[in-house]
């Protein structure tokens, strides 16, 4: 249940490592925090995963797989929208955090969309669960992680704190793709 969890802490291990040593601390101060931020939110979505796992009490339908990916749907959206008011927010109060955080809201932003990832992520989780496929839990944790440090290498180095955040992206991207492979054929199988 935690994995994804695991996952968004190997991704901010692996990149602020990565970053530690090509950039200026300024640079790594703006990153951390903009990821402490959108991980921080990311534990309403564990929430929102116990809630999944109790929709799929005794098997697995293509009706629940439906209305799954339409809750997360809806929640994603709800998540998307509450992050950009946060951007937003230290956008135009920046003076509050302080000046050399004034480009936060765009790492906020643009690291949202893990999130949105995430939330698809962890409402497939107890489907695989459920289904007996936690291995594929487990591959997609652990190829996603080392895809995610091995382009954070070369995305950091050739654009800083912006590189960090799209391989921050990506990690999540990739697990998605794993979990939508194994889901549609899963809901190919329930028909």
């Amino acid at each position: 249940m935690h994995l994804d969890t695991s996952f968004a802490q190997l991704i901010i291990f692996s990149a602020s490592f990565v970053f530690a040593t090509m950039a200026s601390s300024t640079d790594i101060g703006v990153f951390n925090l903009s990821q402490q931020i959108v991980t921080s939110s990311l534990v309403i979505v564990s929430v929102f995963q116990v809630y999944v796992g109790r929709m799929i009490n005794d098997a697995v339908t293509s009706e629940k797989i439906k209305s799954i990916i339409k809750i997360s749907s809806a929640f994603s959206g709800g998540y998307i929208i509450l992050m950009t008011f946060v951007s937003i927010f230290v956008a135009k109060y920046y003076m509050y955090v302080g000046n050399e955080f004034s480009s936060l809201y765009i790492y906020i932003f643009i690291m949202s969309f893990a999130g949105v990832f995430s939330i698809f992520n962890k409402s497939f989780i107890p489907i695989l669960i459920k289904e007996k496929q936690t291995k594929y839990i487990s591959l997609s944790t652990m190829f996603s992680g080392g895809i995610c440090t091995l382009i954070s290498f070369f995305m950091i180095s050739n654009l800083g704190a912006m590189g960090a955040s799209i391989s921050f992206i990506f990690g999540y991207i990739v697990s998605f793709c794993f979990f939508s492979v194994r889901l549609f054929g899963l809901y190919r199988n329930v028909q």
